[in-house]
């Protein structure tokens, strides 16, 4: 069985559809989606369905899918702060079916085939903790290589390097059992074999992080006697998104957000990060220590930050 493994789409409907035609020149037979759908692009409800009419797909949701439930109980009335204008925006712009279709997501599944047991779920710290996103996520691959080239070769060969000698890792890796785990949430493309567990990260569809242009997800190949991986970029027009992105109604309740993410966009590297730490300083130096951050202290953290 062909498996298209596909996380991170966070509302970037043309990178999805790009993915999603190659996967079909590619003649997969099964589709798995590794949650975050929504949020930073302007469009979850036509991500949403393209993924309620995909019925050969494997679906869990992601940690962005969580803030439904718990925006749904707040007062609208008190969405006054800059912080978390997009995940405002994009509450009140998706339907109730999407809500819902959302909401009933699992965190987890597990199939099998040929005997190999498939383990989905969005983050991998449920396999081995938090060693992905504190020693090899786009920041932290960023901050290591500093302004040198990276490329794919470059980032596979230090996550393995990590992978070989962190103790946390090796330790949860003789506590599961053989099989393909597979996970997404931290925008980098990967995957490596370690002692019989195949561990595969498709990367962001929607916002790579990972220093390489085009949409990625991963082909996952599952035969009788033999399991293939094959990463694949697919390009698209990253500008005319930006445009739409920059013509929507995101774009005016969240320009902060947005514009980060279109760095992002350009550059395929980790910027909110950067800039959420920078605005934690910046409202810190300034004495405010109203969280969320209010709209004022959120955009002039912005424009101070923009300039360094």
């Amino acid at each position: 069985m062909k498996y298209a493994i596909i996380s991170d789409i966070h509302g970037n409907l043309s990178a999805l559809r790009a993915v999603l035609q190659d996967a079909e020149k590619a003649n997969v037979d099964k589709y798995i989606y590794v949650g975050d759908y929504f949020l930073s692009l302007p469009y979850p409800n036509q991500v949403v369905e393209e993924l309620k009419n995909n019925k050969k797909a494997y679906i869990v949701c992601g940690n962005e899918e969580s803030y439904i439930s718990w925006l749904s109980k707040q007062d609208k009335q008190d969405w006054t702060d800059g912080q978390f204008g997009i995940s405002y925006w994009c509450f009140d712009e998706m339907t109730n079916d999407t809500k819902e279709f959302l909401t009933s997501l699992p965190k987890e599944l597990a199939i099998t085939d040929f005997e190999t047991k498939i383990h989905i779920t969005h983050s991998s710290k449920a396999f081995f903790g938090d060693v992905e996103m504190q020693r090899f996520s786009g920041a932290c691959i960023d901050d290591e290589y500093k302004e040198t080239i990276i490329n794919r070769a470059k980032i596979q060969n230090y996550i393995d390097s990590v992978l070989d000698t962190d103790k946390i890792f090796n330790e949860s890796l003789g506590k599961l059992d053989d099989g393909v785990y597979i996970f997404g949430h931290s925008h980098v493309q990967w995957h490596s074999m370690k002692n019989g567990k195949l561990f595969i990260n498709p990367g962001s569809c929607g916002l790579p992080v990972d220093f390489v242009s085009g949409a990625p997800y991963t082909i996952l190949n599952i035969a009788e006697d033999d399991i293939s991986v094959d990463e694949r970029r697919v390009e698209y027009d990253v500008e005319e998104t930006i445009k739409t992105l920059q013509s929507s109604g995101a774009y005016k309740k969240a320009k902060v957000w947005c514009d980060v993410i279109i760095k992002e966009l350009r550059t395929n590297r980790e910027h909110l990060s950067s800039f959420l730490e920078y605005a934690e300083a910046y409202a810190n130096k300034i004495n405010d220590h109203i969280r969320p951050f209010t709209i004022k202290t959120w955009c002039d953290a912005y424009d101070d930050w923009i300039t360094l």
